[in-house]
């Protein structure tokens, strides 16, 4: 009888370690998801689409509590689930980094936000390039906001 009862403790140990790896997956898919969308719809807005900061606005404030909760998902697949504790650590420095960099868009500090956001170093001529865009972006922004949509045409606070 007593060797029953060892057998038994291990399938249901298997049994959580499966349903919180899945349920780790699925927080993590949707984290990848929405990290893969800001820098293409960063890079639409830059190139003229003034609707796509909206979407990156909103996915910004969203993927933080995404993180938090795919944190949370890691946290229970290593404890309770017995799964290995890296992705909990991983999920830690990622949701801190993802805050920073929310954080930074939301505050438009550009010299910290956009950088980040690169993953090649720019030529001071790519980035003084990169830097007309973004004010000729902002500029029509600012004049393209008509009396219906908050201002009548009034700048946008910087």
């Amino acid at each position: 009888m007593l060797q029953q009862t060892a057998r038994a403790a291990p399938a249901a140990g298997r049994g959580t370690y499966r349903t919180t790896r899945w349920f780790l997956r699925a927080g993590f898919g949707v984290m990848a998801g929405l990290a893969v969308a800001q820098p293409v719809l960063a890079g639409s807005y830059l190139s003229g689409n003034l609707d796509a900061i909206s979407v990156h606005s909103a996915i910004g404030g969203t993927l933080p509590v995404v993180g938090f909760l795919a944190l949370i998902l890691a946290v229970l697949h290593w404890w309770p689930g017995r799964g290995p504790a890296w992705p909990a650590l991983v999920m830690v420095v990622l949701t801190v980094l993802i805050v920073v960099q929310a954080n930074a868009g939301y505050s438009r500090t550009l010299g910290l936000h956009v950088p980040l956001a690169r993953r090649q170093p720019l030529d001071r001529s790519e980035h003084a390039r990169d830097h007309q865009r973004l004010a000729a972006v902002l500029d029509r922004k600012r004049h393209h906001r008509g009396p219906g949509r908050g201002g009548g045409g009034q700048p946008l606070r910087p």
